[in-house]
């Protein structure tokens, strides 16, 4: 039947307009409208990533600074758990060596905290001598004994008050602008004998909350109370100081940006609040903007560059093929196009096309000779049929005088083998059965294999019926019992087969398993089997078996199944078919 294409196709548009269209209504139109709604977009898109940048900075920021203070406190555990300080402390009270005591404290203190970057100073008041200040400075840090002055003028009556309340756990009092960590020296009875101060380098301590996106002034909170005397606004309740967070929090409170995170430091909430420069937020925006008005512009004449590029090295060529395409629709096989295009793509379709045109010359010419070998081949497939059939029916005779003579296991030997050819010829050319019309082939070959190695061999079934009723594709069990048998159990003893068939999701999983083993080699061989590896004419039938069960399963359901051939934990040999609980239909799946 001749289809005339140019009438069909005389209302259709030509490639290059089709092509101009797709490009102004896809590309032209949505650049210029994005004009015009990209500050929307944009400013939520923006709003989105930078709201993820503020608080993954804060959180990176504040990970730190708690990093910094969990290694002060445990710094200032050391006064306690290294029994320098009590041990000098209980020689003391002995001998009363003021001058040796003095300077073994101070040493301990100035190899403990001299050179650790978070203390300012620290210092040591023992409480039967609190007028008495032991103490050491970090040098490294700009700190003098100014800072100790200091302390004992403003601090020190107030250390010791705090430190009466709060047993073994840290404090930290910020007392005119100076922000000290306490906490007590206890003897062996947990009674308070000695408070040990740290003065926190803030600098170094927060240091880190400076590097969060938008930074403009940061104030820290313990239970609610400021520690730092920024000068920030009260822009949070004081639940909200104390509840503590998974991470950071980022709002707007009254026109202003704000990101926090509570977090406990031994039995105490920190909360963390930094009030963020809104200019600095707003102006990422206005940059965004410009850009895109910029490249906007900038795509126009990229546009007409393209167009020009299109016509002279696409729509010209293929139009030339289409002309071409169109002298073979009306019989003018083995026309020949010239040069297309300088373009490797373009040169190379120019001869597969000739090429094409020349061999569609040859097929018709070869035409009439192939469709009398096609003849020729069907009437010799009909005749193959002939034997198959004939030996069935030779075969039901031959039951029907075997059960006349009363030789029952003949006879049931002759019905397995009469039920496994009725499953090879397919006589209803059905692609696909119930899994228990599936199974009853398995049973007859297993029956005939009992017969053969008698008690040799054992078979145990595990099935769901419940699944027996699902439609599988024909003859894909009994060529792996049969593999599993003649390689996995023939050589042993005494040889078992479990078969397993149960539901695994979505779908069907029948498991083979034997008691024979593989080896390295024997797996190597079998992976080159299942992938189609190896020459096929070297391969025995069960291998090309096997193979053909994994090949047909991955064509009818998908490359995840198919056949697999392991070892459990037993060392025993495990065949695992899986197959999709769909509906087959004509080698179909519905």
């Amino acid at each position: 039947m001749h289809i005339d294409y140019e009438k069909e196709n005389e209302k259709k548009q030509p490639l290059q307009w089709s092509m101009i269209r797709m490009l102004v209504l896809c590309w032209l139109l949505p650049l210029a409208l994005l004009v015009f709604i990209m500050l929307f977009f944009m400013s939520t898109k923006l709003s989105g990533q930078t709201e993820d940048t503020i608080i993954s900075s804060s959180d990176k920021a504040v990970e730190i600074c708690l990093m910094q203070m969990e290694g002060a406190r445990l710094a200032s555990r050391n006064a306690s758990y290294i029994s320098t300080i009590r041990d000098s402390y209980y020689t003391y009270q002995k001998d009363q060596d003021k001058r040796k005591f003095y300077d073994t404290v101070n040493q301990f203190l100035s190899q403990q905290y001299k050179y650790n970057e978070s203390f300012l100073s620290t210092m040591l008041v023992f409480l039967d001598d609190p007028n008495m200040v032991y103490y050491t400075y970090s040098n490294t840090q700009k700190a003098t004994y100014t800072s100790v002055l200091e302390f004992k003028r403003i601090g020190l009556s107030k250390v010791l008050d705090k430190a009466v309340n709060i047993d073994t756990n840290i404090e930290l009092l910020n007392i005119e602008g100076h922000l000290y960590m306490i906490r007590n020296l206890v003897k062996s009875n947990f009674e308070p004998y000695a408070v040990i101060v740290m003065e926190i380098n803030t600098n170094s301590m927060f240091k880190s909350l400076k590097s969060i996106w938008g930074y403009q002034i940061g104030e820290i909170y313990m239970d609610g109370e400021p520690l730092l005397n920024s000068n920030i606004d009260n822009i949070l309740s004081r639940d909200e100081l104390t509840t503590v967070t998974d991470e950071s929090i980022y709002q707007n409170r009254d026109s202003k940006d704000v990101v926090y995170r509570v977090s406990k430091l031994d039995q105490h909430k920190l909360a963390f609040v930094i009030q963020l420069d809104s200019n600095a937020i707003i102006g990422e925006l206005d940059m965004v903007i410009y850009i895109g008005v910029i490249v906007l512009i900038f795509m126009i004449p990229l546009v007409m560059m393209v167009i020009i590029f299109f016509n002279r090295k696409v729509t010209k060529p293929i139009k030339a093929l289409v002309e071409a395409a169109h002298k073979i629709t009306n019989k003018k096989y083995g026309f020949q196009v010239t040069k297309l295009s300088n373009s490797y793509e373009f040169d190379y379709l120019g001869n597969v096309f000739n090429e094409m045109s020349l061999e569609l010359q040859y097929q018709f010419e070869q035409i009439y000779m192939e469709e009398l070998a096609l003849r020729d081949a069907k009437i010799k497939a009909l005749q193959s049929q002939i034997n198959p059939h004939f030996l069935n029916n030779t075969l039901e005779i031959i039951n029907w005088e075997a059960r006349l003579g009363g030789n029952q296991r003949v006879s049931g030997m002759i019905e397995a083998l009469s039920t496994m050819l009725n499953a090879t010829m397919n006589r209803k050319n059905q692609h696909v059965i119930p899994l228990e019309e599936e199974l009853s082939y398995v049973d007859s070959y297993l029956y005939i294999i009992k017969q053969r190695f008698q008690d040799k061999i054992e078979v145990v079934k595990n099935i769901d019926e419940q699944l027996l009723t699902y439609e599988v594709p024909r003859l894909i069990i009994q060529p792996i019992v049969e593999n599993a048998i003649e390689h996995g159990t023939s050589t042993l003893r005494q040889g078992k087969i479990i078969i397993s068939i149960y539901e695994d999701m979505e779908d069907i999983v029948v498991d083979i398993e034997d008691n024979g083993t593989l080896t390295d080699q024997d797996i190597k061989k079998i992976n080159q089997i299942l992938n189609s590896e190896g020459v096929l004419g070297s391969e025995t039938s069960l291998n090309l078996g096997i193979r053909n069960v994994n090949q047909r399963l991955r064509i009818l359901y998908g490359e995840r199944y198919g056949l697999t051939i392991n070892i459990n934990q037993n060392n025993h040999t495990v065949s695992r078919i899986r197959i999709g609980k769909v509906v087959l239909h004509n080698n179909i799946i519905q």
